[in-house]
């Protein structure tokens, strides 16, 4: 009797084992979705977004936080590797600012004080409100 207790658990736990590991090469092999086809939830002047995280940011967070935004502002800052492009922009001289990581392949025609319009998505607020997946939706040189 004993034996068959403990036959059924290792079977059990086998069976958890495999379940876990399906799930995991599904997650692994998913493909990225990006923010092309998505519709941004809300249109935001970086300066406003900031201040929205900066005051409430519990409210911020339930209104942004995973959505894809278009915001619009002016590039203070780029730091470019092989593959990413990291968008600072200016929060009307605040502390911090939105930071936006895109392609790099984006950057071509970009220079620090360029308005432009990112539409990417919140992933939350350390400083600076981070933004990922970053398309450059419109450019308009000084």
């Amino acid at each position: 009797m004993r034996k068959k207790y403990i036959l059924v658990a290792g079977l059990l736990i086998a069976c958890m084992l495999a379940a876990g590991a399906a799930w995991a090469w599904y997650l692994y092999h998913k493909p990225h979705q990006g923010v092309e086809d998505v519709q941004p939830v809300a249109t935001v002047q970086a300066d406003s977004l900031f201040d929205q995280f900066q005051s409430n940011e519990a409210m911020a967070n339930q209104r942004y936080l995973g959505k894809v935004v278009l915001v619009k502002g002016k590039i203070s800052n780029m730091q470019q590797t092989d593959s990413t492009l990291s968008i600072s922009l200016d929060a009307g001289g605040a502390m911090g600012g939105i930071n936006c990581n895109m392609a790099a392949k984006t950057s071509d025609h970009l220079q620090n004080g360029d308005m432009v319009m990112i539409k990417a998505r919140c992933t939350g607020y350390l400083m600076d409100v981070n933004l990922v997946d970053g398309i450059l939706e419109q450019n308009n040189a000084k």
